[in-house]
């Protein structure tokens, strides 16, 4: 862990007050949402993770949900995917309906298929939209060797799940900003 590469973001700028100039955010009052690039896009989060964290994301979810983003958490959508062929529904899901994939990274990551399925998906979505799509919070110090170079870390080693869902939420209010 001591030579791994990588730009991760931490400190006070994850601050409810701090991140945009001072203003203190109300979940509930911020109406405009965030630009669409396809009318497709029905959340503003998708979250990627390896099973190992599901407890940590569900949390992340519930608080979002309850500050009225709309989230894509699997096990919400659970009977939404019962039947249905979910290589087909993930490339719809995480290439076309989203506004912002957040990935989960951990050291278990990389070593499920399905997350390396969703992160090539995420990738080339990405690089149509031509900005960010990505992003990923270290959960453990890992790091995604394809991103380390390039890609800025939310660190979420010492942040509770409050803390990642108002980062999130922040991440959202700059797109709402504009």
């Amino acid at each position: 862990m001591g030579n791994q590469k990588g730009i991760i973001i931490n400190g006070g700028n994850f601050t409810v007050t701090n991140l945009v100039n001072g203003d203190q955010i109300n979940y509930n009052s911020v109406e405009k949402k965030p630009r669409r690039e396809r009318d497709t896009e029905q959340y503003e989060v998708i979250f990627s993770f390896a099973g190992e964290q599901r407890e940590s994301v569900k949390e992340v979810a519930r608080i979002l949900s309850a500050k009225k983003v709309s989230v894509f958490y699997d096990e919400s959508e659970q009977i939404n995917l019962w039947g249905k062929n979910l290589k087909e529904q993930f490339q719809r899901i995480f290439g076309f309906e989203g506004f912002f994939c957040v990935v989960f990274v951990s050291s278990d990551y990389m070593q499920k298929r399905w997350c390396r399925m969703e992160k090539e998906i995420m990738e080339a979505r990405e690089a149509k939209a031509n900005r960010e799509y990505i992003l990923p919070i270290t959960l453990d110090g890992t790091m995604i060797p394809d991103w380390e170079d390039h890609k800025a870390f939310l660190d979420g080693r010492n942040k509770s799940a409050q803390e990642i869902a108002d980062a999130i939420f922040q991440k959202l209010y700059l797109e709402y900003k504009q």
